[in-house]
């Protein structure tokens, strides 16, 4: 654009565009988002700006603008080229999914058979299931770990961001009996009353058959299940070194154990001053970040295995 974007000329003609619709043309607060994102070009805090703005422009289109937004965006080139610009943005930040990771990731979710009949490419005898449970619990093939490995990477960045640290990986070979097994998959040394915490990711499915009946009455059994499981294997070895063990269970279809719903409630805290936000904004970042992960991940390990009919361009 060659010239500043007057931005009440332009809400103006939208409004006047969409009024024969009888939707609520956008207001000025509305208005506003866009016209952050054009201001807005500090390299240092994009990524912030960004997951805030994100939030805030999913609120304008619960406001009631409807449908009609998005269909008459063409008749208002302006918007339509800052829509444009977020897209990019969030391309650029790899804070979206492909086409085909968005459809199977929705088919899956829905219940809908996401295998076709296909077999396991990486268990020759071993046919997948139509709710997918194989494939994302299988471990062969690289899914599982690549899957935890994002998990942990995307709660490490937000314990930097709130100015606590984070070691990856620590714990093998410490302790009295020198064991080669990793307690802490994030390890924060100052994390609440001078204590080290060594945070544990594991990620768990409420189709497994030994969690599959109590998972069908209560939302969330399965990951209580799971962090009863890591403190069985980690506490004595957390308890020598003197930190404390917090598992960060979450089932495959995105509920977060009652562990790790807490942590995440401390941890947004500190984010909210660092970013200056309110603790809702920083909780709501948080979990976006981390369930983009966990649905982008489920979405290859399942391409990765079934043959699926998709549709071209999304």
């Amino acid at each position: 654009m060659d010239h500043p974007m007057d931005y009440e000329v332009a809400v103006s003609r939208f409004n006047s565009s969409i009024s024969s619709f009888g939707e609520s043309p956008l207001n000025k607060k509305e208005a506003a988002v866009f016209k952050e994102i054009r201001k807005k070009k500090s390299a240092e805090d994009s990524r912030v700006y960004f997951e805030d703005t994100a939030a805030r422009a999913q609120a304008t289109r619960n406001s009631g603008i409807g449908d009609s937004f998005y269909s008459n965006l063409k008749k208002v080139p302006q918007l339509q080229e800052i829509i444009d610009e977020v897209n990019a943005f969030c391309k650029s930040l790899n804070l979206h999914l492909e086409p085909n990771e968005f459809q199977i990731a929705v088919k899956w979710w829905l219940g809908m058979d996401v295998t076709f009949g296909s077999g396991c490419p990486h268990c020759p005898d071993h046919r997948l299931d139509p709710l997918g449970h194989h494939a994302l619990t299988c471990k062969h093939g690289g899914d599982v770990v690549l899957r935890h490995n994002s998990l942990r990477d995307v709660f490490v960045e937000f314990c930097h961001r709130a100015c606590l640290g984070g070691q990856v990986e620590v714990g093998s070979g410490q302790g009295h009996d020198r064991l080669n097994s990793r307690p802490a998959d994030v390890l924060v040394k100052n994390w609440h009353l001078g204590k080290p915490a060594a945070f544990d990711l594991t990620i768990t499915s409420p189709l497994n058959p030994t969690t599959l009946t109590e998972a069908g009455v209560k939302c969330g059994s399965s990951a209580q299940v799971a962090e009863v499981r890591k403190h069985a294997a980690n506490d004595g070895k957390c308890k020598e070194l003197g930190w404390v063990c917090i598992p960060l269970a979450v089932e495959s279809y995105g509920c977060w154990g009652m562990e790790a719903q807490e942590s995440f409630k401390r941890l947004a805290a500190r984010l909210a001053i660092q970013m200056g936000c309110s603790r809702s904004q920083a909780t709501t970042t948080l979990y976006q970040r981390l369930s983009l992960s966990l649905v982008r991940a489920n979405a290859r390990a399942l391409l990765s295995r079934a043959r699926v009919h998709l549709e071209e361009g999304g």
